[in-house]
């Protein structure tokens, strides 16, 4: 090697191509292998001639023929590129290659990787142990992106044509990459059916929102098996109509002659679904064909979801395809929140064994579609093919919702977060945990109230008001069979379901909110303790939880419609003051004791308990609030002799003069018992601590 002047160096002619050898010393001179040919230029030169030959190139694609080229011109003949050396117009490149015309780019220019095949040209090693070599290909083309084949992230253009081209060519077992953005879909965007192994794909959706372009589009009709979905998925309806989020159902939903499944889908993006979705999440099987059942079965949704402005949250689809076709054993774990907006939580009607939790069930209060009352949570007993809805299971909290539970199949199970289980204004079903717990209590609960008095046969009703569903009836646990119903304002039969049923400590109870929620039971003379000439001894013991919103009845036989037919009144005023009258319907008059204001306090337990000894005098009549004396005072009208046995109904109002129902009592309503005796304080102390426990109140 022999030393250059610091401001020169060597260039290298030969043939057609042009290669520049600077060999440069730490000390800043140049040097070049003697035995090489070489003219000689100053450096500032070379830089000059360099930047201007290769930085400033424009890449003008395969060469042509008649076409006008300036230098620096770069095109593309047989496979190699070349530079434009001379301003010309092209003719035939053999020819003006062999004028000097053009050059070869040597190496790897920006030409070569521009070109479509540019990244197989540079290689690639993962920075780990015994990587294996490959190439920035390779590794390119192993992600598979749906903006590769022309999907519009910007949400103008529908994406339905890219994404199914890319799904259709990506590689299989693979991975369909889905970039941040906003995608519109003006069809279906089906994953088809290809055997029970699936098809091995994972569907990486990066930050995505999906809105619908058209009226009934499923956003994803996931209808083959062993598909996973991973990353961030908004759903929107746009401004259209009866869109679906994501459905794991078959192609063809109706259809009846194939088996198809849709088994073991992982789906464990976190899902967003909101604006005007008529369905968010939606399973359904296949049908029944000589004997073998389509599955949809075990598919898991494992990321945090969220649900608000749509119809219905998850649907467990029904579609009545024969025995067998039932969505079965799926799960949707992780978060789960349905706030606002929403008709309907989870509907189970065509499926069993499958698990939700835990689910947040919030102010699900929209609407009469797809059902006329608003629910978070219902399970039918039976599919339409005549199978049962069994063993499904749900680990949920309630609050504000107009309907928390409709359920009718028995082997539901509930799990419920609160110690009253569902909220201020909470129902519950008779399939919680809690109520299953509560049973044996409840037994015992019975079995003492029957040893607390003096004999069994004395007890003439005895209600717990433990009816959650669908039954208007309460069971009368007295040996008489007085059945009380509940009423709605007109005074018509009514499901417990509408009353908020609860469960505070271990005691079941109805809310009463308003006038539509009322209870009575037949006249019967085993509720008659007057005769006209003389009164019997009776007593009543309730455990209420009162609001105090209105003056109302605890417990009466009271009708001042028509004729007039009164014979006791238990009532309770705003002020937590109470009156216990008795009615001599004939003579106009009655006698009574009343309490002062504030014995009973709002939104507190209480054991009210009245107790007369028959003697047809106001001082016969005691009144007790958790085993207390209270009353104060006697009330009196008139010259009375006795109740007569009249027809009114036991009930928890009175009937006005108009003949609606009236004072109807406000609050938590936990049991009512009517006893023929006067029960002593040391019963009515004993029922007290019995009672009031089993609800779960202070002692």
């Amino acid at each position: 090697m022999s030393q250059l002047p610091a401001d020169e160096a060597i260039v290298r002619f030969k043939s057609n191509e042009e290669r520049v050898d600077i060999f440069v010393n730490q000390n800043g001179t140049y040097e070049t292998n003697e035995s090489i040919p070489r003219d000689v230029e100053t450096l500032p030169s070379l830089m000059t001639r360099l930047t201007e030959r290769y930085l400033t190139a424009v890449y003008k694609g395969a060469w042509q023929t008649a076409h006008a080229y300036v230098i620096n011109d770069g095109v593309k003949e047989a496979g190699v590129v070349y530079l434009c050396a001379q301003a010309h117009t092209s003719g035939t490149f053999a020819t003006d290659l062999a004028a000097g015309k053009w050059g070869v780019a040597q190496g790897v220019s920006a030409f070569d990787l521009a070109d479509e095949s540019g990244s197989s040209t540079i290689g690639f090693i993962q920075d780990a142990a015994d990587a294996v070599p490959t190439t920035v290909e390779s590794e390119l083309r192993s992600r598979f992106t749906v903006t590769q084949l022309g999907a519009d992230n910007t949400g103008v253009a529908s994406s339905s044509d890219a994404f199914e081209n890319a799904l259709a060519q990506m590689p299989k077992p693979g991975r369909l990459s889905f970039p941040q953005g906003n995608y519109m879909l003006d069809r279906d965007f089906v994953i088809p059916y290809t055997g029970v192994n699936g098809s091995g794909i994972i569907l990486d959706f990066e930050g995505v929102t999906l809105t619908a372009g058209a009226n009934n589009v499923k956003l994803i009709q996931l209808s083959d098996c062993r598909t996973e979905i991973t990353g961030s998925i908004k759903f929107r309806a746009g401004a259209f109509t009866d869109c679906w989020g994501i459905a794991v159902v078959p192609e063809d939903m109706a259809q009846t002659t194939e088996v198809v499944n849709q088994n073991f889908n992982k789906v464990s993006a976190n899902l967003d679904f909101g604006g005007g979705l008529y369905e968010s999440v939606v399973f359904q099987a296949g049908p029944r064909v000589s004997g073998s059942d389509s599955g949809c079965w075990f598919n898991g949704f494992t990321g945090a979801k969220t649900w608000g402005s749509v119809r219905r949250c998850v649907w467990f689809k029904d579609g009545n395809l024969g025995a067998g076709s039932g969505a079965n054993s799926n799960f949707l774990t992780g978060s789960n929140v349905i706030n606002g907006s929403v008709n309907t939580g989870v509907d189970i009607e065509g499926g069993g064994g499958n698990y939700i939790s835990p689910i947040t069930f919030e102010n699900i209060t929209l609407g009469t579609s797809p059902h006329a009352t608003p629910v978070a949570f219902r399970v039918p007993n039976v599919m339409l093919n005549g199978n049962s809805n069994n063993d499904n299971e749900i680990h949920g909290h309630w609050e504000n919702c107009t309907l928390n539970a409709d359920i009718g199949n028995a082997n539901t199970v509930v799990h419920c977060t609160s110690d009253d289980l569902f909220n201020s204004s909470g129902q519950i079903t008779k399939y919680t945990d809690q109520y299953r717990q509560a049973i044996p209590q409840k037994g015992m609960v019975v079995n003492a109230m029957f040893n607390s008095v003096t004999s069994g046969a004395n007890i003439k009703g005895l209600w717990l008001f433990d009816e959650f569903e669908t039954g208007a009836d309460i069971n009368d646990r007295s040996t008489y069979g007085h059945t009380a119903v509940l009423r709605d304002a007109s005074l018509a039969a009514q499901a417990a379901k509408f009353w908020g049923p609860r469960i505070t400590g271990n005691a079941f109870c109805l809310t009463y909110g308003d006038e539509s929620h009322l209870w009575d039971t037949l006249n019967h003379a085993d509720f008659n303790f007057g005769n006209g000439s003389t009164d019997s001894a009776f007593s009543i013991i309730t455990l209420v939880y009162p609001t105090l919103a209105s003056n109302c009845e605890v417990v009466s036989k009271d009708d001042l419609s028509g004729s007039v037919n009164r014979e006791f009144s238990f009532s309770l005023s705003t002020a937590g003051a109470l009156s216990m009258n008795m009615f001599d319907n004939s003579a106009g008059s009655y006698i009574g004791r009343t309490t002062a204001n504030g014995v009973v306090a709002a939104n507190t337990l209480n054991l009210i308990s009245m107790t007369y000894d028959g003697s047809s005098t106001s001082a016969g009549v005691k009144i007790y609030v958790n085993a207390s004396p209270v009353d104060n005072a006697d009330q009196q009208a008139g010259s009375y002799t006795a109740m007569e046995a009249l027809t009114p109904k036991v009930a928890g109002y009175r009937i006005s003069s108009s003949g609606s129902a009236e004072r109807f009592f406000k609050g938590r309503l936990f049991c009512t018992m009517i006893v023929e005796e006067e029960l002593n304080v040391n019963q009515i102390r004993q029922l007290s601590y019995l009672l009031r426990s089993y609800a779960g109140g202070a002692l």
